[in-house]
């Protein structure tokens, strides 16, 4: 279960838990039952949270800077580790991707007159991504086009 799943189950789970304890009481079977629930989603959570704060963060240095990196839900459950970092790689060293010439002019431009870069990549499962950088470098987004 991916990240954003296990966060929405909590987020049920709790839900549900207050409602139980509204209409059963703290002692009921019931509420037991769906706190020890709770619980273990709970720990799938902090499991998986500590594995990917554990793993080595990666450092990218290219024609200009990333600032802060963020993904949207989306993009981290279509794509893979391994697919953003390539794509980010590509971006952050001028490969533009599978925008148009105008676009790749643009972003040419951009580097030198500080506007936003857009960059768009597919993955190897064929899902196309796209990476924005904003005009002052201070945070670049992984998204798919249809989150934007």
């Amino acid at each position: 279960m991916s990240e954003n799943e296990l966060i929405l189950k909590i987020e049920r789970l709790r839900r549900e838990l207050n409602a139980l304890v509204l209409e059963m009481g703290t002692m009921a079977q019931a509420v037991l039952k769906k706190s020890m629930e709770l619980d273990e989603v709970l720990n799938q959570y902090n499991r998986l949270t500590k594995r990917r704060n554990e793993r080595v963060r990666h450092v990218f240095v290219g024609k200009f800077p990333l600032g802060k990196v963020f993904a949207t839900p989306g993009v981290m459950e279509a794509t893979t580790e391994a697919d953003r970092i390539s794509a980010l790689t590509r971006h952050i060293g001028g490969d533009w991707g599978e925008v148009d010439e105008f676009d790749k002019r643009s972003n040419d431009q951009a580097l030198a007159d500080g506007f936003r870069i857009l960059s768009a990549y597919t993955s190897a499962d064929g899902v196309k991504f796209w990476i924005i950088t904003e005009h002052d470098r201070s945070v670049t987004t992984l998204l798919l086009p249809e989150e934007y």
